[in-house]
């Protein structure tokens, strides 16, 4: 009986992680996937944390004349010009958010913005290991707007990880395992535990 119930046990085992294996692979896929943006005004949300979001943000606002900006993440106290220069070229076209202190406070952030804009459709920029996150949470809270995909992807950060030492690989699986975390907080949004 004890060697049936190990073998089980082992092919449990066994399954889950090549379960896992599929499930990282698919990930590692998705953060090189290259998203195209059409040429139409859209009204963008930068979340902050990473190498060159803002400046994505920045240069996309820049070309379209109709659109506005949410840099959602802000610290405490921080004022637009201490984030770019030529604050007073943008000031009427950036908001900046500074509830959020997580990628799930930015879809909840961005949503009030997004209402008290009437926004139907936005550009969301992050860097590229943390948009299937983004992209999950933001679609939980707001199904019914239509949200581009913006990848950043720094040179520092691409050669980072593209290199295959275990302190990259352990960056990309806590990603993956926050990924998969965030999977439960899209459901408690949809359920209405998290408001």
């Amino acid at each position: 009986m004890k060697l049936i119930l190990k073998g089980k046990v082992f092919y449990i085992v066994i399954f889950v992680l090549v379960m896992y294996t599929l499930l990282f692979l698919k990930f590692l896929l998705e953060i090189n996937k290259q998203y195209e943006l059409k040429n139409e005004d859209s009204d963008i949300v930068v979340l902050t944390g990473g190498v060159g979001r803002i400046k994505a943000g920045i240069e996309l606002i820049s070309v379209m004349k109709n659109s506005r900006l949410l840099i959602s993440g802000v610290g405490s106290g921080v004022k637009l010009s201490d984030i770019i220069d030529n604050s007073e070229k943008f000031v009427h076209k950036i908001d900046l958010g500074y509830s959020a202190s997580s990628t799930i406070g930015n879809a909840l952030e961005a949503k009030k913005w997004v209402q008290n804009h009437d926004i139907k459709k936005i550009i969301l920029i992050t860097n590229n290991w943390h948009l299937p996150r983004s992209r999950l949470l933001f679609k939980s809270v707001m199904p019914e707007v239509k949200i581009m995909l913006y990848p950043v992807v720094s040179d520092k950060e691409y050669k980072k990880l593209n290199k295959f030492f275990p302190k990259n690989m352990f960056f990309l699986i806590h990603e993956h395992f926050k990924y998969i975390v965030s999977h439960f907080q899209a459901l408690m949004l949809r359920i209405g535990i998290i408001d």
